[in-house]
């Protein structure tokens, strides 16, 4: 009987110790979503620029969730390549690398660059604490000249930190008013979501876009919002009897400017969506050609690395030398 009773006591102690292991893994489970969650959240937006320019939104693990083009040459770039996913650092190296292989990049043997080409990477990371991206920015400038110094380009990378959100997102043709009362987290959440429209516009209609934004809100928004504020500071601050006469009036002057906003509203989106109905095939174009370009540049790009890398070591480690120096005299500039 006694024997019984051990057995059913360490048969309930079993259960009681498996329920409580299922309670700490459904816990931890719980925690690793949530901290999974906050950390897929977007928390700084990164520019890369040379002559291709494009920008990158970056969650708390300091990885690329959204991409876009900045310029024409941007659009060419993210044609041949994609950061998503990557590490900041790492979408920084492949940015100097592409730009390279496009033939962006100095291809002279010295310091003094070839007309058209850059010596020069700018990477600006935006955030609202900037004292946890200046490692990053470090890293990131780090990577890109490393790629450069491993492979004999005569370039280099300079890197700042600031919590100019408004400014980075103006960079992709965003309006002011699309985000002049947002906080830190909504701006840059709206990052993420503007840049992933984005890319469905090329930047020539991207322009056409905040010409007719622009167009609808100065000449009639803006107005129509003014003249609502008056009249509902007017309203509001009537007399109980004066705001019974004029009630009826005003609610219809309300109701009228909010049908009358809506199809403005209506009218734009359509605008958006027709202009992305016709970026699609353009996009396309400028993908197609993009590649044929740079299959073309990759191969005169490969034969001037490959060159670097034959040389005998000691003319190579005095390129790199060199190349160092460059490296630093760009950071003091």
């Amino acid at each position: 009987m006694a024997e019984k009773q051990k057995s059913a006591g360490n048969m309930k102690s079993k259960y009681i110790l498996l329920g409580v292991m299922a309670v700490v893994l459904i816990a931890a489970i719980v925690v690793l979503v949530v901290l999974g969650n906050k950390n897929a959240q977007p928390k700084a937006v990164m520019e890369m620029s040379t002559n291709p320019s494009v920008q990158v939104v970056l969650d708390g693990n300091d990885k690329v969730v959204a991409e876009v083009a900045l310029n024409a040459d941007g659009e060419k770039l993210l044609a041949n390549v994609s950061f998503m996913g990557l590490k900041a650092e790492v979408a920084a190296e492949k940015f100097a690398q592409v730009a390279n292989e496009m033939d962006k990049m100095n291809s002279s043997t010295t310091d003094v660059p070839v007309s058209g080409k850059s010596t020069k990477v700018e990477i600006k990371i935006s955030a609202e604490t900037t004292a946890d991206y200046q490692e990053l920015a470090k890293k990131a400038q780090n990577a890109v000249n490393k790629y450069f110094s491993d492979n004999g380009v005569f370039a280099g990378a300079v890197a700042q930190v600031s919590n100019d959100i408004k400014g980075a997102l103006s960079n992709m043709g965003a309006n002011a008013k699309d985000y002049a009362n947002k906080t830190t987290a909504e701006l840059l959440e709206y990052a993420k979501t503007t840049a992933n429209d984005l890319d469905q516009i090329t930047v020539e209609a991207r322009n056409q876009l905040t010409t007719k934004f622009n167009t609808l809100y100065n000449t009639i928004l803006a107005i129509a919002d003014s003249a609502m504020e008056n009249a509902k500071d007017a309203y509001e601050s009537a007399s109980e009897a004066t705001k019974a006469r004029l009630k009826d009036v005003y609610d219809s002057a309300v109701k009228t400017y909010n049908e009358k906003k809506a199809e403005l509203d209506k009218q734009f989106k359509a605008f958006v969506k027709e202009l992305q109905e016709t970026c699609k095939q353009a996009l396309e174009t400028i993908k197609t050609t993009a590649k044929t370009i740079y299959d073309q540049t990759m191969t005169a790009v490969k034969e001037r690395i490959d060159a670097f890398k034959t040389m005998p070591i000691a003319e190579q480690e005095a390129m790199q030398q060199q190349i160092a120096t460059f490296q630093q005299n760009l950071l003091k500039s």
